[in-house]
């Protein structure tokens, strides 16, 4: 394959647009070309006159046209981490399902440790129920809201994606969302957006693969304290939320994916002397303003 970048289209580009500004880029018949993939697109709209998308893609031509391009050879990559299989007696438990808890749990399940994962809040679609009913009441349920829940904080927050692209880890993450039913856009797109109704789907596909591989993912349940013995973990304790009762599991692997709003777990970690680091953080503010006027001010 070779690759072309810089290929400047309307804002209402078409495939077929793709293909011919690709052929006359490269002085071929655009029947000459076998196939397009997209591998980064971008909307520039530093000149509010001429918006245009910015696509860079990588272009398979037929015959041996491509031996005139040497200059533009490009190989897709395609590979993927290896998590090779391993065996413990113990099987892990992850704490949280948001972002880190689920790829953190999907990984681990891959190399067949069957993790156990803990979740104070409920599965999407119930979540999604306690959410509503907070926004229309003002009642709120401290384990099952905005913060809590399958899919962690961002399940409710549109489904955009902050990511550098070039990182292998980021592309791992991108790739895995796709196969699970985020829109193929997101593979590319310079800021990817994947959309509240579609993630509700893509992290209940990531909880099935999970429970399919052997794991477990328990909802409504709640990390309450940790027991070790000579520096080493011997069991969680665990508290059933809708039951109000406690159980213990036993494991040597606690994964702590909580998210920074569980302040209750932090003061239990505290407690019980585990070391923890600060870290620098942002503080934001979202501030909502007229869709009319961003468009003006941002397209002209």
């Amino acid at each position: 394959m070779i690759k072309l970048e810089q290929i400047k289209l309307p804002t209402t580009f078409s495939e077929f647009d793709i293909r011919s500004a690709c052929a006359n880029r490269l002085k071929v018949r655009e029947n000459q070309i076998k196939n397009i993939q997209i591998l980064r697109q971008s909307l520039d709209a530093r000149r509010k006159e001429n918006i245009c998308y910015i696509l860079s893609v990588a272009i398979e031509l037929k015959g041996d046209l491509e031996n005139n391009y040497s200059n533009l050879k490009y190989q897709i990559d395609n590979s993927d981490f290896e998590y090779k299989k391993k065996q413990t007696n113990l099987k892990p438990v992850v704490v949280g399902f948001g972002p880190a808890g689920m790829f953190c749990a999907l990984m681990l399940s891959r190399m067949g440790l069957c993790p156990i994962v803990i979740e104070q809040g409920k599965c999407v679609d119930e979540r999604e129920k306690d959410v509503q009913n907070f926004w229309a009441t003002g009642k709120l349920n401290k384990h099952s809201n905005v913060q809590f829940g399958e899919g962690g904080a961002g399940t409710f927050s549109d489904g955009k994606l902050n990511t550098n692209l070039n990182n292998d880890y980021c592309k791992k993450v991108i790739r895995e969302l796709y196969k699970k039913g985020a829109p193929k856009q997101i593979l590319y797109i310079a800021k990817p957006h994947i959309g509240s109704d579609n993630l509700k789907n893509v992290v209940k596909n990531i909880r099935n693969e999970i429970i399919t591989n052997g794991g477990q993912v328990l909802f409504s349940n709640k990390l309450v304290d940790i027991k070790e013995k000579s520096g080493k973990l011997q069991e969680v304790l665990v508290q059933d939320i809708e039951k109000q009762t406690t159980y213990k599991i036993t494991t040597n692997r606690l994964v702590l994916c909580v998210g920074h709003s569980a302040r209750d777990c932090f003061e239990m970690l505290y407690k019980n002397n585990i070391e923890m680091h600060q870290k620098p953080f942002a503080m934001g503010v979202r501030i909502e303003q007229d869709q009319h006027m961003i468009n003006q001010s941002q397209y002209g």
